[in-house]
């Protein structure tokens, strides 16, 4: 086994673009291999092998076999073939006559697993040292997220193309009846519409005609949320037209009758709900994200919501909201926002007996357990989404809302509106007064 590691040598560059039908003949094999395979280490004990077993004998009939490492990876049909099909396999040399890859689909930690086997086990390993909590995030594995994957499920080198059924579930394509008849045709929605074709405009006016038919605020301001997780586009298109008539329904006052009923109205998740059950996975739990360019987060533990005090969990509708209208009127992209209630309890009795609350029933939790549980929340997210993500605290009682500003206010890129927007009024007051 070789005493050194050399990246140049085991990491080499794509030397050209590959072969359509290198790629085609690849792509057959691994489904035929990985068939079955449920974790990455199922893959590895199946697929590996026999990939190194084709490379061999690829390699022995050139003049690659006699030039050791290097040449051998001038095996140009197999590794142009391995780009094509998921640009994410490495080679390494461990032995003058075997190769062995590792598929990355995602997982740094199979790397490292790997990397072990081939340093030894005897030899202190980087890879094996603890890394110290940070606030500075970086590229510390602080909360395990590499190997936190090791054995999720993988399926590699996989394309997904929303079509059919499929795509009218999802609220970021879905048009509804405004799906033209050639769109309907590539996109396989040939019967799974009525027939008629209608403009985006028309929709407009009959879901404006519907809402203004409710009579309480709160069944407008859930017909608004159905139609945002069921079709996105239209949903902010009725905002931003509408904006003086459906800003007091999306947002305050009538969210705050939504978070006081939200155990009653919930039908679909929005946002992370993020839970003192969670603790030490938070990172995990920001993956589970299906967006990965977050660039604005509004978070809350709900411990002051509007005035109406300790909502607990049910403060969601909050931050929800305020996202709606950073697109709506500010135009930031729905899936750069990311809404997240941490759930550290609640001191609401009402709650804690309501059948119906969707939070953890029990008492809020204070001092070093909460600040704790808030210092692995923002490492985490600085570490998955990195240090330009603004994070806005928002309706956190005044007491940890100034601490928490105080804390990250250097480290991170932090706002809190319901404190700096005060004191920014009072300030202005002072100056036109003198």
């Amino acid at each position: 086994k070789p005493t050194t590691f050399q990246a140049s040598t085991c990491f080499p560059p794509p030397r050209s673009t590959p072969s359509a039908a290198g790629a085609r003949r690849l792509a057959v094999a691994v489904r035929a291999v990985a068939g079955g395979v449920r974790s990455a280490a199922a893959m590895r004990a199946r697929f590996l092998p026999l990939l190194a077993r084709q490379w061999q004998h690829r390699a022995s009939g050139s003049s690659g076999a006699r030039r050791g490492c290097c040449g051998r990876h001038q095996c140009g049909e197999t590794r142009r073939g391995l780009a094509a099909a998921a640009a994410a396999a490495r080679w390494w040399h461990v032995g003058r006559r075997g190769f062995v890859a590792s598929v990355e689909a995602g997982a740094k930690g199979e790397m490292e697993s790997t990397m072990k086997e081939i340093r030894g086990g005897g030899a202190p390993c980087v890879l094996d040292m603890d890394d110290a909590a940070t606030v500075g995030g970086g590229v510390e594995d602080t909360y395990g997220e590499d190997r936190a994957t090791e054995e999720q499920l993988v399926t590699p080198w996989t394309v997904s193309v929303a079509s059919g059924y499929n795509l009218l579930r999802d609220p970021r394509y879905n048009k509804g009846l405004a799906f033209t008849e050639k769109e309907r045709e590539t996109h396989y929605l040939r019967g799974l519409l009525p027939p008629a074709v209608t403009s985006q405009e028309l929709q407009e006016r009959k879901i404006m005609h519907n809402i203004r038919q409710y009579q309480l605020p709160l069944q407008r301001y859930m017909a608004m949320m159905d139609l945002q997780e069921g079709n996105e586009r239209l949903f902010y298109k009725l905002l931003i037209d509408n904006v003086e008539e459906l800003l007091p329904i999306v947002y305050t006052p009538t969210v705050g009758e939504a978070c006081q009923k939200y155990g009653s109205i919930f039908s679909r998740p929005q946002g992370l709900y993020i839970s003192l059950k969670e603790k030490g996975k938070i990172l995990e739990v920001l993956k589970n994200w299906p967006e990965r360019s977050i660039q604005v987060i509004v978070v809350t533990d709900g411990e002051r919501i509007l005035g109406l005090g300790d909502l607990g969990c049910q403060g969601m509708g909050i931050p929800v909201g305020k996202l709606s209208l950073y697109t709506a009127l500010g135009g930031v992209r729905p899936s750069a926002c990311l809404p997240i209630t941490l759930d550290v309890g609640t001191n609401n009795e009402e709650l804690l007996n309501d059948e119906f609350y969707i939070g953890l029933r029990q008492r809020r939790v204070t001092g070093q357990e909460y600040a704790d549980f808030l210092h692995e929340f923002m490492a985490a997210v600085k570490q998955n989404y990195g240090e330009k993500v603004l994070i806005q605290f928002e309706d956190f009682a005044n007491h940890n809302a100034f601490d928490l500003l105080a804390r990250y206010g250097t480290t991170h890129l932090v706002f809190n509106d319901d404190i700096q927007v005060e004191q920014l009024r009072w300030s202005l007051l002072g100056l036109l007064q003198h």
